[in-house]
């Protein structure tokens, strides 16, 4: 979705609407982290990248900012990045399976470890441990941003 601008307002509170606007998507997703774990992980390191897109067209006039904010905004979707590549690799093998006509049977060991591995992530990495620290990051991220 794109960003809408209010022309009654200054470009710079447009600009930190919109990313007090991403911020919070992003505090909702982890608000779903326990009951759809993977959806919720993606959302937010979307809504974390859409964050560091805004500040990258923003840098000349942020300064010294820029480089602290989009390393907090880096490091919130680093934390889950484990999380989302378990996922990416058993929907790559489904996809290859399903659409490229692999043969299923074939690549079912390398399915059945991708499967392992995504619940072995999502068990042991400490997701709960990890929505708190990201939501406390999140919290600073966007009382500097007002």
């Amino acid at each position: 979705m794109s960003y809408v601008f209010d022309i009654g307002i200054s470009l710079e509170d447009n600009l930190r609407r919109v990313a007090g606007q991403e911020v919070q998507k992003a505090r909702d997703s982890l608000a779903r982290i326990e009951s759809a774990p993977e959806e919720s992980v993606h959302d937010l390191r979307k809504r974390m990248k859409k964050l560091r897109g805004l500040l990258r067209l923003l840098r000349p006039g942020l300064g010294k900012t820029y480089k602290a904010e989009n390393a907090a905004a880096r490091e919130i979707a680093r934390g889950f990045s484990d999380i989302r590549d378990a996922q990416v690799m058993v929907n790559s093998v489904d996809l290859i399976c399903n659409e490229a006509g692999a043969d299923a049977a074939l690549l079912a060991p390398l399915r059945d470890w991708a499967e392992q591995r995504r619940r072995r992530v999502l068990k042991v990495k400490g997701i709960k441990t990890r929505a708190r620290a990201a939501r406390a990051a999140l919290k600073t991220l966007r009382a500097r941003s007002r």
